[in-house]
């Protein structure tokens, strides 16, 4: 098996020796944590209407999307005392139109810096997020959609469901229409883009994996990502979720 290299730091905080005080202070488990201290949520910001904390940046960056899964969902990564987690694309844009329409309880300046760093144009930025489309002959055009969810012992298991009425060809969209998963929905009046009205939206294929990037274009939603694809600038932000 591979070895799994760690980020030195989460949110800045050193994880060196993180797995050493974990075995100190609970029985050994055969799956290595990475732990940051509880009482330490600088870095997100919470989200109400989706009641979860989003991250301000993104981490794991350089990492391809099965080896960030590999790392949050198989190794585990404890921040506040709870997992960190890939969002869903449902939960990545809701958090991108409660940050435009001011809906998230943060400075604006703070706003404008997290919104930039998704949507504005330049450098290459990107986002993965948490899904696959896979074949399910009860979803639309037989697509179903697997996210990755943690069980309430803690251990990730895959859930499928049927996908949701979608847009179903390459083309810009508006920003502010998608469906329960966070698929694009309508198309957009314009056909250029402008910054928190539209994004380029990638119509599903079979396995291929969702993302967001910012290129020196446009912003794209990918449906048909790589899950080998990697750059310096893709990574994650981690959503934190209290337990139920």
């Amino acid at each position: 098996m591979a070895k799994i290299i760690l980020p030195d730091t989460i949110f800045g905080i050193s994880v060196d020796g993180a797995m050493e005080r974990e075995k100190t202070a609970q029985p050994t488990s055969k799956q290595p944590i990475i732990k940051a201290p509880a009482q330490n949520l600088n870095g997100f910001v919470y989200v109400p209407s989706l009641n979860l904390h989003i991250a301000e940046k993104r981490e794991l960056t350089g990492k391809t999307w099965n080896k960030a899964v590999e790392q949050i969902y198989t190794q585990g990564i404890i921040v506040g005392g709870m997992r960190a987690e890939m969002p869903t694309p449902y939960e990545f844009m809701v958090f991108i139109n409660d940050l435009i329409a001011d809906r998230i309880p943060i400075p604006q300046e703070k706003a404008k810096e997290i919104l930039d760093d998704i949507l504005k144009i330049g450098d290459y930025r990107g986002n993965h997020l948490n899904a696959k489309f896979v074949f399910d002959d009860k979803g639309f055009n037989k697509f179903g959609i697997e996210t990755i969810i943690f069980d309430s012992a803690g251990k990730p298991y895959k859930e499928t469901e049927p996908l949701g009425s979608c847009l179903f060809k390459d083309e810009y969209a508006d920003i502010t229409k998608f469906n329960k998963q966070g698929l694009l929905t309508h198309s957009s009046d314009l056909q250029n883009y402008a910054q928190g009205k539209n994004l380029y939206a990638y119509y599903p294929e079979l396995n291929g994996v969702a993302r967001a990037d910012a290129v020196s274009c446009r912003v794209d939603l990918y449906c048909d990502g790589r899950p080998g694809d990697r750059n310096a600038s893709l990574g994650v932000r981690f959503v934190l979720r209290a337990k139920k």
